[in-house]
């Protein structure tokens, strides 16, 4: 596999975990069919896609790539689906996030 095909699976991995992430409060305590449906597909698209991934990219860059864009991410989601707020502190947190993954993808 390629270091290109490497980074689609992650692009793949973390889409499915926001997804999944996302379903959760509408699963009401996995009570709800279809919502816990979806999320449980997800989370097994999101783990075989980050297996995928690491063929490739090492395993530091992968994981701190996939857990910061769905932590930075998630808050958005939140804020749309669920209408929950995030504090200013917050949201430098998220902005601090996203450069650490930049760091990392290009310093390694």
């Amino acid at each position: 596999m390629s270091l290109w095909a490497a980074y689609v699976f992650m692009a793949v991995a973390v889409g499915t975990e926001i997804v999944a992430t996302s379903t959760l409060p509408a699963t009401m305590c996995f009570t709800k069919f279809k919502p816990s449906l979806v999320c449980i597909i997800g989370y097994i698209a999101c783990f075989y896609s980050l297996g995928m991934a690491l063929t490739q990219i090492p395993m530091g860059i992968a994981y701190g790539t996939w857990g910061a864009l769905g932590t930075a991410i998630t808050p958005l989601i939140g804020y749309i689906a669920y209408r929950q707020k995030t504090s200013k502190a917050g949201l430098i947190g998220v902005v601090l996030i996203i450069v650490g993954i930049l760091l990392m993808n290009l310093c390694g």
